[in-house]
C-alpha cells in the first residue's frame, strides 16, 4: 500500500520539481529517503494501539525502571504497513525517557514484553521525581503518511512559503523547494500532526550524532513532542525526544541498544 501511494505521489512530484529547476539526482535522492510513519495521539477512540502514562505493565521479574514511563504500544494492534520498521508482530513496546534532563543525548530506554507474558503495574517510588508518572490516557492512531528526512513532517498542513530562485546551489533552498512541492502533492491525502510518531524521520541531526557508532542504518523507532509542562526540567516551549535504533538491532529485538536524543 505504501509503495503504491509513494509511486502515485512521485508521478506528480517529479515534473513539479523539474519545473522549479531541481536536478533529477536531487529529486531521486529526496524520494529515496521518504518513509511511512504512524501518528499517535493521547485520546480515546477507534484504532487504540496503546496508552500514554500511568504505571508501566512489566513482567513480575523485571527490574524497576530507572526512567519515567512515557507510553506503550500493542504491536499487534498497529495497522499493517503503518511504518517500514521491522517491529515485533505482537507483544508490547514500552518507552521510557527523561526529557529536560541532560544534553542532546538524552536518557532513554525501550522494553519489549512478549505476548502472553504475565505482567503487573509497577508503581513508581513517590519519593523519586524521576519516576513521577505522567497522566494515564489511551493512545490511538490518528493517521499515517509520508515522512521526509529533513525533519519536516509533510502530513501536517504546511505554512505558505515564498518562491525561491530556480537552480540555486544553496542546499537549504533546494531542500525548501523539494519539501514545498512534495507537500503540495501529498497534503490532500493526510494532514496529521500529533505528539507521538512511530517510524519515519523527525530530526536530521540524529545521524550526525551517531555517525561514530558502528553501523549506519539508524532509524527513528519513535518520537515524542513533550510539552513544556510535561518535562522534568525546564525546556523552551516543547522538546522532541527520539528513540533511535539500528534496523538490524530492532529486527533482532535488541532494545538494549536504543539511543535517546533530545532536540527542540
Amino acid at each position: 500500500m505504501f509503495e503504491e501511494k509513494l509511486a502515485a505521489a512521485a508521478e506528480l512530484f517529479r515534473p513539479r520539481a523539474a519545473a522549479r529547476g531541481i536536478p533529477p539526482h536531487e529529486v531521486e535522492a529526496f524520494m529515496g529517503r521518504v518513509r511511512p510513519a504512524a501518528h499517535l495521539e493521547a485520546e480515546d477512540g477507534p484504532l487504540c494501539v496503546g496508552r500514554m502514562g500511568g504505571a508501566p505493565m512489566l513482567p513480575h521479574d523485571a527490574p524497576d525502571p530507572s526512567l519515567p514511563f512515557v507510553f506503550s504500544i500493542d504491536c499487534a494492534s498497529l495497522p499493517a504497513g503503518a511504518t517500514d520498521l521491522p517491529l515485533p508482530p505482537d507483544g508490547h513496546l514500552l518507552f521510557f525517557a527523561a526529557v529536560g534532563v541532560g544534553g542532546e543525548m538524552g536518557d532513554a530506554s525501550t522494553c519489549y514484553v512478549p505476548a502472553g507474558t504475565p505482567t503487573g503495574p509497577r508503581s513508581s517510588p513517590e519519593s523519586s521525581t524521576m519516576n513521577t508518572p505522567y497522566p494515564e490516557r489511551p493512545l490511538r492512531v490518528a493517521g499515517s503518511g509520508f515522512s521526509t528526512s529533513d525533519g519536516i513532517d509533510i502530513t501536517k498542513e504546511a505554512e505558505e512559503q515564498e518562491e525561491v530562485i530556480k537552480n540555486s546551489e544553496d542546499p537549504l533552498l533546494v531542500g525548501a523547494i523539494l519539501t514545498d512541492e512534495w507537500g503540495k502533492v501529498t497534503e490532500p491525502e493526510s494532514r496529521v500532526y500529533t505528539p507521538i510518531q512511530l517510524g519515519g524521520w523527525h530530526d536530521s541531526e540524529l545521524p550526525l550524532l551517531l555517525e561514530n557508532e558502528e553501523g549506519d542504518d539508524w532509524v527513528d523507532l519513535a518520537s515524542w513532542i513533550c510539552a513544556e509542562e510535561e518535562a522534568l526540567e525546564p525546556v523552551e516551549d516543547s522538546a522532541t525526544f527520539i528513540w533511535a535504533i539500528r534496523r538490524q538491532d530492532l529486527a533482532a529485538l535488541r532494545f538494549d541498544r536504543v539511543f535517546g536524543f533530545q532536540g527542540q
